[in-house]
């Protein structure tokens, strides 16, 4: 690392900022948390979620000593689990010395360093076992840690005290009881508390997997190491269950590639050991590829289930390690994206990345996975309907959304923190999504299946059903993307003959404004996500309307809905947006009977489509231009002709 560091400024950076961490501990650690010593805390921690202000979302900020603040409104919150919470940071902050203090051991012979790193260690090692096991609810469960609340937390934190360990177990800092304590009281003790039982999701058992094969490797314990890589809940039982078409099983990006971090993690320890985890198992490289294939033009990928904004390109790291894995020279691509910033890239990439392009974007369908991703110059649309995604999944069947002027044009809430009233109440209902609403409740979970899949130079057409998301209900949604736009067309029937309610509905980001007259309403329902939509307005139009979202560029969307003789009404107003402290328009329609069909066309400002008009006509659409005429056919299947005029 030394010698790459002189012939790369990139790892001349990245080897400072290590060493500049390892020299302001404990300054920086006492400083940070109001303390006179880097002391270890007095107890275990709790769940990063409950460190939220109610209303808005926003983390808390800690003013030392006992006070955490939310910097929106001011308030004050005291006791548990606030402090707790402060405590979980601490031990975060500890772990972060005690590997930044290792590396700058190795990397310039910090005896120093060394000695604070050993600290750490021993300082963990008498206070472990007593630490009480407890949960996230503070309570004592298969899912709780000591350090820690939950074994997902205690799980990274031990992988980076292991690497620690093992970079100053030789520097002479500790002496053979000592290694033994830390060995036994700490390491061995943690693997543990973290390998008893699965983690309550998927991505939880790789960190747990990752961190029982640290101290397995570091350790030379081979049941540890089988456990972690062969066993029942092992890496290979994880490459074959969860991951599907390449995806990673929960349908969150945020948490796929966490996921990925702890499987990498355990690749890279494994191969490290002659156990190529790269070549034995192509599901890992498969989790790399597939967000290309849903990933909008900017590298931002479908906010889908509980994950945040992401972009693929924020993963460069990844990514570069991937690369010097596996040589492939997509990988390359994606981590030249990124600024060669990270400890990975020092620690694990390639000196020099090659040249290399991402290859052509194209429309592409994973149907086990259950996305489809519609693409044409200057817009993509993704749609959502394979499997539920666990307890990471929102009630969402056939959402989408769409990326046209060179932004997301379709808002998803993702995803709140999970202490956050709204996660649950407005995060996860359906009515948060652009999809169909029926009898204004929200869907159960469900498995689509694709109907149709069809990529021509000229049009993309997917059709997709929502399964068993509604009792009461089957709904089929087939999306057609040519040059120009995108059509959308939504099928409800009734399965039990009876009369129901079906909403189509659409979220997106700037100001709306509506092309017939509109009046102060009531929100459209009055519960499970409903009661939250605010400033209604209250439409019928007796034809064809507009709905115009623009947005603070000046681009602007048009959601061109033709005339449906069986829309009752349609509502406008405001929704919570992805931050809570700016909600976000919405356009709900309606429709009530025994069954219903909805179409909007969605037409760009950059795509330049002076669209005339959208004709609804039985399964027939029709689609004009001053130059051309699109016929659009839904019954069975959905058939596309252009003509010009």
């Amino acid at each position: 690392m030394q010698v790459l560091a002189k012939r790369q400024p990139w790892a001349a950076e990245q080897r400072d900022l290590i060493l500049k961490q390892a020299a302001e501990y404990p300054a920086a650690y006492e400083q940070e948390f109001g303390l006179t010593t880097p002391e270890i805390p007095p107890e275990g921690g709790q769940w990063l979620h409950y460190y939220a202000c109610p209303q808005t979302g926003t983390k808390l900020v800690f003013h030392p000593p006992a006070d955490h603040v939310c910097p929106d409104d001011g308030k004050v919150f005291q006791g548990y689990p606030y402090d707790q919470v402060v405590y979980m940071l601490r031990a975060d902050a500890l772990g972060r010395a005690a590997l930044s203090s290792g590396l700058a051991y190795r990397l310039a012979g910090d005896r120093v360093a060394a000695k604070h790193a050993a600290e750490i260690l021993l300082g963990y090692a008498d206070r472990y076992a007593t630490y009480p096991l407890h949960d996230n609810n503070g309570k004592q469960s298969d899912f709780g840690a000591r350090v820690y609340s939950q074994t997902l937390d205690e799980s990274i934190w031990l992988i980076d005290i292991t690497w620690a360990y093992d970079l100053v177990r030789g520097a002479g800092v500790m002496n053979a009881e000592e290694r033994q304590h830390v060995e036994n009281d700490l390491l061995r003790a943690s693997a543990a508390v973290v390998g008893r039982a699965n983690g309550p999701t998927d991505n939880i058992n790789s960190w747990i997997n990752a961190a029982v094969a640290a101290v397995g490797f570091e350790l030379n314990d081979h049941a540890l190491i089988q456990q972690a890589i062969d066993g029942p809940r092992g890496f290979r039982f994880q490459m074959k269950a969860f991951v599907v078409d390449g995806f990673w099983d929960e349908g969150a990006w945020g948490y796929q590639f966490y996921a990925m971090r702890a499987l990498t993690r355990t690749a890279q320890m494994a191969k490290q050991a002659g156990i190529d985890l790269w070549k034995q198992e192509p599901a890992l490289v498969a989790l790399y590829g597939s967000p290309l294939g849903v990933s909008f033009p900017d590298g931002e990928l479908p906010a889908f289930n509980d994950t945040t904004q992401n972009s693929v390109y924020a993963y460069s790291n990844l990514y570069e390690v991937a690369f010097s894995a596996t040589g492939d020279p997509v990988f390359a691509a994606v981590a030249a994206k990124g600024e060669r910033k990270s400890r990975e890239a020092l620690l694990f990439g390639a000196e020099t990345l090659p040249t290399a392009k991402l290859p052509a974007a194209k429309s592409q369908v994973f149907p086990d996975a259950g996305y489809a991703t519609l693409r044409a110059p200057g817009i993509t649309d993704v749609m959502k309907f394979g499997p539920h995604g666990g307890g990471h999944g929102h009630f969402d069947k056939l959402n989408q959304i769409l990326f046209a002027d060179g932004a997301i044009q379709g808002v998803d809430p993702g995803t709140q923190l999970y202490g956050v009233p709204t996660h649950k109440t407005w995060d996860k209902q359906t009515v948060a999504h652009n999809t169909l609403v029926v009898d204004g409740r929200s869907q159960r979970q469900a498995t689509g299946k694709l109907l149709q899949w069809q990529s021509t130079p000229q049009f993309t057409v997917a059709v997709a059903d929502a399964g068993a998301a509604y009792k009461q209900a089957k709904l089929t949604r087939a999306l057609l993307m040519t040059p120009e736009y995108l059509l959308d067309m939504e099928d409800a029937r009734a399965q039990d003959g009876a009369v129901h309610t079906f909403d189509s509905v659409v979220h997106n980001f700037g100001t709306e404004r509506l092309s017939v007259p509109t009046a102060p309403g009531n929100a459209p329902g009055t519960q499970d996500g409903y009661e939250l939509l605010t400033q209604n307005l209250e439409a019928h139009p007796s034809g064809p309307f507009t709905a115009t979202f623009t947005r603070e560029d000046g681009t602007s969307l048009r959601v061109l809905v033709p005339a449906l003789p069986a829309l009752q009404a349609v509502y406008t107003g405001m929704a919570p947006g992805p931050d809570l402290r700016k909600p976000q328009p919405y356009l709900l329609m309606r429709q009530q009977g025994s069954a219903a069909r909805f179409a909007a066309l969605y037409a760009p400002s950059s795509t330049g489509a002076a669209i005339d008009t959208v004709v609804v006509n039985g399964d027939t659409i029709t689609v004009h231009s001053p130059t051309w005429t699109d016929t659009i056919r839904w019954s069975d299947r959905v058939t596309y002709e252009r003509k010009a005029r």
